[in-house]
């Protein structure tokens, strides 16, 4: 609290206020001998204005590169004390105050008894950047041929002090233009920050280095594990480095041919050297992938539950690459889009293009074998008779090849209708399998003949060892 002391000095008499006894004061005085009293000129008693400081960067930049520091000066050159974050600075008490932390930055000023605290200033410290030193594997660059340069520390930017000499692209690679000698700069920038790292490089004349052509062994449509070679189409030179999508390849990448995987597909060229000087690139030839085939499926033409002899035809979706297998186990051979299975087992096929895929199996089942027993009874029927054939195996239906010749009926009974030879067939058939045997039937050209007439030589009543003897009257049978 501020207090005001007024004194008239001429009597000793004086009065003394507060901060809550702001007005304006005067002073009535007399003699002992006076009548009336004089008063004094007003004094204006009031409350002193407080004044908020404010922060004056020295250079105005509020970031300080490199571990710097800022420093930073209050209005107020009295009664300061600096804060950061919010939380006040030890011992920081003077009108300036140097700043080597990142943080938002203010003074509180304390004047004639009043506090106030200036508005927040940020400071940003960027620690230093550490830039590793550009690699090359040479000194010099040729015209008309590139070098990369390599940097360890990422996110910089590459750049050339004379453009007229040498070019640098954004994966540092250097191209020569004419000769001379130029310095390749590598900046990382952070936080409006920079540091950099230099490389000087001589252009060197490269107009006689001709540039290489080369050429795939194979096809650059690769499969699966698919691999291909791709080399110089002329040889003889000292050094061999390939580049990926432009970049120098670091890992087998200086033979003079390379083989080049799934993995690593992409834009191949090649630089050569017999000396000093590279080439330029050559021409670029692409290694891409092919796309995985479907996984082929299998149509069968009819039912897989096949009878003993018979067969079913497996159809593969994929009209090329097939390969078909029993059980897991290849079929040697069966390579076409179709395969006759005539075994039981579990068919699959698979297409080999690309790494190959394989269907789901499809089953197929052969019915077990029907026995039938053989035909029994007479091969030669003559016109006019019939004949009995029969077959121990039951639930069978006979047929006749021609019933023009002979008919058979259900009983087996065959009836002759004219001379010639007929096949007469036993079918046995369980579900959609069956089984046949056959027999032969003549039937001859002449009819049955007309029944002979027999006499007896003699007596017909025997007595004890006596013997008769019957003959045809009628000879010249050729058999009796």
């Amino acid at each position: 609290m501020r207090v005001i002391i007024i004194c008239l000095l001429a009597f000793l008499g004086s009065v003394t206020l507060n901060a809550s006894s702001v007005g304006s004061y005067t002073l009535a005085s007399k003699n002992s001998a006076a009548t009336g009293s004089v008063l004094s000129s007003p004094i204006v008693v009031g409350l002193a204005e407080s004044e908020t400081p404010t922060i004056t960067v020295q250079g105005t930049n509020t970031t300080a590169c490199n571990n710097g520091s800022i420093t930073l000066i209050s209005s107020s050159n009295q009664g300061n004390q600096w804060n950061k974050d919010g939380v006040a600075i030890s011992g920081a008490t003077s009108q300036y105050y140097t700043a080597s932390i990142s943080g938002v930055y203010s003074v509180t000023s304390t004047n004639s008894g009043i506090t106030s605290t200036s508005i927040g200033t940020t400071i940003t410290i960027v620690p230093y950047i550490n830039v590793s030193s550009i690699q090359s594997n040479t000194g010099n660059v040729c015209t008309g041929s590139s070098i990369t340069l390599t940097n360890a520390t990422v996110d910089g930017v590459w750049s050339s002090n004379n453009t007229a000499l040498a070019t640098v692209n954004s994966n540092g690679v250097v191209t020569g233009v004419s000769v001379g000698s130029v310095i390749i700069t590598y900046t990382v920038t952070i936080s409006g920050c920079s540091n950099a790292s230099s490389y000087t490089l001589n252009v060197v004349d490269g107009s006689n280095i001709t540039a290489p052509s080369i050429a795939a062994q194979g096809s650059t449509v690769l499969c699966g594990n698919g691999t291909v070679q791709i080399c110089p189409t002329v040889w003889g030179w000292s050094n061999y480095q390939w580049y990926n999508n432009g970049v120098a390849m670091t890992t087998n990448g200086t033979g003079a041919c390379i083989v080049i995987d799934t993995a690593n597909i992409g834009s191949y060229t090649l630089s050569v050297t017999t000396g000093t000087c590279w080439s330029a690139q050559s021409n670029a030839i692409a290694v891409t992938t092919a796309p995985a085939p479907a996984t082929p499926t299998i149509i069968a033409s009819g039912s897989t539950t096949i009878c003993s002899g018979g067969s079913v035809t497996l159809t593969s979706s994929s009209s090329t690459d097939n390969q078909w297998q029993k059980d897991g186990v290849v079929i040697s051979g069966a390579t076409s889009q179709t395969y006759n299975a005539t075994d039981s087992g579990v068919y699959t096929v698979t297409v080999t293009a690309c790494g190959g895929t394989t269907s789901a199996g499809t089953t197929v089942t052969v019915a077990a074998p029907i026995t039938v027993s053989a035909i029994a009874g007479i091969n030669s029927i003559c016109l006019g008779a019939t004949g009995t054939l029969t077959n121990d195996t039951l639930g069978g239906v006979w047929t006749s090849s021609d019933s023009l010749i002979a008919s058979i009926d259900a009983s087996g009974i065959v009836t002759p209708v004219s001379a010639g030879s007929v096949t007469i067939s036993y079918t046995v058939t369980l579900g959609s399998c069956s089984n046949t045997v056959t027999y032969g039937i003549t039937v001859p050209s002449q009819g049955i003949p007309v029944a002979p007439t027999i006499a007896a030589q003699s007596a017909t009543s025997l007595c004890g060892n006596g013997t008769v003897q019957i003959c045809p009257t009628v000879w010249g049978w050729s058999n009796y």
